[in-house]
């Protein structure tokens, strides 16, 4: 009586698994054929590729990524209607190598801490470190005459013949970025704001130029590329991310928080077989000084950064830099569309 009481329960328990997993399947079936009846098949598949994508790269919470799955639901329609602007677009990629014996190069972003890392490199290059007068973040990158420099990843690859190497680049949080390349190119009275394209110390302006110029190179408008989109468009089209994203140690880099950079840079310039002893002048110079293109201490740089407190500067900022946003793990802007 014992076992077919046991069978018993065993075969209720079996029956009633079995109408859950039949309730739980028939329930999901249902929510897919309504988001199939309501998106459409091809923009769920979409999102299923895009949550992927998101998740992949965004290492924030479950709910970071789902707001910015959200995010881009909102803006994008499907791939024709999208005011995002697209990720990984060519945009002539820099590199910088350091030369025999070393086994480190980077790749450079402008207004990534760029002036400062190409001097770095060419001095490493042409063992002029200790032979100069000027600390690494006063001089230039002209005595390599861009011997040093390299314009696509599969060089790198050559280079390091399957052994070994360290491929770093300094990302930036894009609104900090994006604030730097305008006070250096745009701010009041500024030498360099003829390159502005009519935007001197308009924000709003540099950014929906910044927006116009993006859209038509990412359609293929080669003539769209200018020194302003050097300067302030995505950083995720610099450096065959397409391809090569995978292979570049990311380095979050700020002018304010000089500490986490020379921890950063010490870490893959001696795994790169830097001497330590350059690392540790390299590193002091870096930590004491600023380049010649270094904009955080202009005074004006305050009054323009209330200006990035702007909900329509922050819609802007979105659309053309989501993708640097979720693929370099930085938290979006908290605004609504």
């Amino acid at each position: 009586f014992s076992c077919y009481l046991n069978s018993t329960r065993l075969a209720r328990r079996m029956e009633s698994s079995s109408f859950l997993y039949l309730f739980y399947f028939t329930l999901i079936f249902l929510i897919i054929m309504r988001l199939r009846e309501t998106v459409g098949y091809e923009r769920l598949r979409d999102e299923s590729e895009l949550l992927s994508l998101i998740q992949k790269y965004d290492t924030q919470d479950a709910v970071g990524s789902f707001r910015s799955l959200r995010i881009h639901q909102k803006l994008c329609e499907n791939e024709k209607n999208c005011e995002i602007i697209p990720p990984f677009k060519t945009y002539y990629p820099a590199y910088s190598i350091a030369g025999p014996g070393h086994r480190v190069s980077s790749c450079m972003i402008p207004k990534n801490m760029s002036t400062v890392l190409s001097a770095i490199f060419c001095a490493l290059f042409t063992h002029s470190l200790r032979n100069s007068s000027r600390p690494v973040t006063k001089m230039g990158r002209e005595i390599c005459n861009q011997r040093n420099e390299l314009h696509n990843y599969k060089q790198i690859k050559n280079l390091a013949h399957g052994q070994p190497w360290v491929n770093f680049v300094m990302v930036r949080e894009p609104a900090e970025r994006f604030l730097s390349g305008f006070m250096y190119m745009c701010s009041p009275g500024n030498g360099e704001n003829s390159v502005c394209e009519g935007c001197a110390g308009d924000i709003k302006c540099a950014l929906m130029r910044t927006l116009e110029s993006s859209r038509r190179f990412a359609a293929g408008d080669l003539s769209a590329s200018s020194y302003l989109l050097w300067h302030l468009g995505p950083q995720n089209w610099h450096c065959d991310f397409q391809r090569n994203l995978e292979h570049f140690k990311l380095i979050h880099y700020s002018p304010e928080n000089k500490e986490k950079l020379n921890s950063d840079l010490s870490k893959v310039l001696e795994e790169g077989k830097v001497d330590r002893s350059d690392v540790e002048l390299i590193v002091s110079q870096v930590s004491s000084g600023t380049s010649i293109h270094a904009t955080r201490q202009k005074a004006e740089t305050k009054m323009f950064e209330k200006h990035m407190e702007d909900i329509e500067v922050k819609r802007l900022l979105v659309k053309i830099f989501y993708w640097d946003y979720v693929l370099f793990n930085f938290t979006l802007p908290d605004v609504d569309f």
